[in-house]
Order: structure tokens, then sequence, then C-alpha cells
């Protein structure tokens, strides 16, 4: 495909946003021009299939594109184009649909895929880093297997690399990503978990010395081990913020979802150790409502659990079927109209305990803000804040603020 001009917009997660950036990078170096969408001749979506939610999302956002760009060519690309492709064909404004697969190839025009390309730069303020791809759990719910195939890791060195060339382009924090962090490492030649790569980036590269901050993406509740406590407890890089994948506070439920690895209640006990390493800390959790065969009691259980953990936020999805997933054919499906409540109840419990947090927030003398526009940044705990005033700081930076008060769920900060 012929074109000079381009625009990309990403749909999904982190390690899609990621994508993103490669992709950017490698038709940069094609000398082909990253422009608005209104300007550009051919149009990218990187896209998600995780939910229906997110299917839906892709259709919108290509009705969106023409709508404004009539004469642009569309091109979808990544994990609903590789399990959906037959769905996508039917849309006549689509012109290209490259599967997750083959997604950094196209842009290459060569056979190899190397599923960890290097970046130099990213487009938001604060940059992710992809060190794990794939997963080969198989979650009854999940699609994410068939997308993206079996776990491969990015070798040490070369993340190591990679954050060194970040640091070079003036990133102050770096968000290590991956689809299943838990697996990192296992099919490395050296084998090792993803708190060793931890300690060997800490042991090669001086993070307090460049004022790099290191944030950790989501992370299963089989991971936070006594090792995990004495690497975070080691390593002051690492953001007091912890994203958490439970999915349920049901055991019941988590054996139905196949992750049956791990004990709803035992994040309650590691929670209670990493208060005496992070007095306060961010911690939020992906948390799947209405999976089949959910009774009342099941649901009572998540709620009780989020109810006595120290969240910050919670990403609550009400389970939507996914194509080719073992959970389609598991019996009692919860009804549409239950998934709804039950999904607006934890939200709202989520809401009140996200309050709780301001409150503990607020008493702090001092936060540490990534200046990410002239009125926005992002604190350690992962909070976004708005300063009291616009900043001429550079983006970026790290700066000191103090804590004001709540305005529109948003903390309101003044820069020192």
């Amino acid at each position: 495909m012929n074109f000079k001009t381009f625009f990309i917009k990403t749909l999904g997660c982190k390690v899609n946003q990621y994508e993103t950036q490669a992709i950017i990078e490698i038709l940069q170096n094609q000398n082909k021009i990253l422009v608005s969408e209104q300007k550009a001749e051919v149009i990218i979506l990187n896209s998600c299939a995780v939910t229906q939610g997110a299917f839906t999302d892709l259709k919108k956002s290509v009705r969106h594109f023409v709508s404004i760009n009539p004469t642009a060519k569309i091109i979808v690309i990544g994990c609903a184009a590789q399990v959906l492709k037959d769905k996508i064909s039917l849309w006549p404004e689509v012109n290209t649909i490259i599967p997750q697969d083959k997604k950094f190839s196209f842009f290459q025009k060569t056979s190899f895929n190397n599923p960890f390309p290097n970046i130099n730069n990213y487009f938001r303020a604060r940059a992710v880093l992809k060190v794990q791809d794939g997963c080969s759990h198989h979650c009854t719910y999940c699609i994410v297997p068939l997308t993206r195939g079996k776990s491969i890791s990015r070798k040490p060195k070369d993340i190591l690399l990679e954050i060194k060339r970040l640091a070079q382009a003036g990133f102050k924090e770096i968000i290590l990503s991956g689809i299943n962090l838990r697996q990192y490492g296992r099919d490395l030649e050296n084998k090792m978990n993803f708190w060793e790569l931890i300690d060997f980036l800490g042991n090669n590269f001086n993070f307090l010395k460049h004022n790099i901050r290191i944030r950790l993406s989501s992370i299963e509740p089989a991971d936070l081990t006594t090792q995990a406590l004495l690497i975070l407890k080691t390593h002051h890089f690492i953001c007091p913020h912890l994203h958490i994948s439970l999915q349920s506070g049901s055991n019941t439920i988590l054996k139905k979802m196949g992750r049956g690895h791990y004990k709803a209640e035992s994040l309650l006990d590691f929670c209670a150790k990493l208060n005496s390493i992070w007095p306060i800390y961010g911690l939020g959790l992906d948390l799947l409502v209405g999976f089949p065969g959910e009774t009342e009691q099941n649901f009572n259980h998540t709620y009780e659990l989020v109810n006595k953990l120290p969240l910050s936020y919670a990403h609550v999805f009400p389970y939507s079927p996914r194509p080719n997933t073992k959970a389609i054919n598991i019996p009692d499906q919860v009804p549409q109209t239950l998934k709804k409540q039950r999904t607006k109840l934890l939200r709202k419990l989520v809401q009140n305990k996200r309050k709780d947090f301001y409150q503990k927030v607020l008493k702090l003398h001092e936060v540490n803000v990534i200046i990410e526009t002239s009125n926005l940044g992002t604190t350690e705990h992962y909070l976004q804040v708005k300063f009291t005033e616009p900043t001429n700081k550079p983006i970026k930076s790290v700066q000191k603020a103090k804590p004001i008060r709540i305005e529109n769920d948003r903390l309101l900060v003044k820069l020192f």
C-alpha cells in the first residue's frame, strides 16, 4: 500500500499502546508522516478483542473516521483482526485487515515478525515497555491465547537497552507491561521470573540516579509472594502502586474461570504485609462480574473482599461471551440485567473506596508528579492530578507537589 501520511488509533491494553508506538517508528523510518485523522491518507486502528464492548468500540471508530475522512484507507490490525476477521471483512468501510501475528511484518514489508520491536520514544509522557507477550494459561473466558498465542518473553538485556534508550529520550516513568507477567521468563534459555527480572534491572541500571521510576503493569495474585515483598522492599525505584488481575473474590468462580492457582483471600494477607513496606500505595483491580454460574453468594464474596481492600480504583466488567472460549458452554449463564445490577453495585463500592484513598493522600506532605500537560500529571500512586495553576515545567519531568483538595473526582495539587 502506497501512502505518505497516516494516523493510528489504539484500542485496548497497554501492550497495544506499546505496539502502536513501534508501528509509528517503523513508518516514520520509511519517511511516512504522522498527521491528524482528518488529513491522513491511511487510518490504522490497532484493535482489541478481549470484550464484546471492545469490538463494538472498533466498529464505532471505523464509522467515525470514515465520517470525518471519507477518502482515507482504513486498516484494522491486531487482536480483533486475528480472531474476528470474518466479521470485520463484512464492513465495507475497511480496506485492509492485518491479524496480530502479521502486525509488524506488514508495515516492515518483511516476513520477519519480531514480537518485541525496539522503540526509542513514546507518544505519551509516561512510556510503556513490553517485556512479555501472549499467554499459555487459557482461562475459560479469555480470548487472548487465541489472539496472541503462547507466552513469549523478552530477553533481560534487550529490556535493559530499551530502558536506557527511553531514559536518553527523557522519560522519567517507564511502565513494564505484558499480557501475563506471571509467565515471564519461563521460555528463556536462562529461566527467571518477573521479580528476578526487576532485580536484574535494578542491579544493572541506577534508576534513582537518573530520577526514573518503574511502574508495574497488571500482576496476578499468584505473583504476590514472599519474593515479591523482598523485591518491593529492596528496590525503591518501583512506584508504590499495584494493579492486580483478581477477576473474582469467590474461589468457586475462580476455579470455573480456570484460575484456581490462587485463593482470592491471599490478596488480603499480602496487602497487610505490604503496609510495612509502602505505608500508602495505589491498588487497582480487574474484576469480572456475572461469570456463568455466579450465584448471589459468589458475588457477595467478591463484594466483601473488595470492601476489605485498600483500593484506589478498579476496572469492573460484566462478563461477555467470547468466541471459541470454554466459558460459552458453562451452564447457568447469568442474565444480562443481573450482570448490570452487580456491576453497578461493585462500581459504587469502588468509588467509595476511591474516596477513602483520596483522604489518605490528602494527608501527605508531598507527592511526586510526572508532568503530562500544563494542567495534568500522575502521581507515584497512579492518581491523575490537576494543578492549581498551569505550569511551564517540562513535560515528562518529575515534580514535587502538595495535595490540596478533591475536585470533580480528581486530586488538586500545588507544584512546589
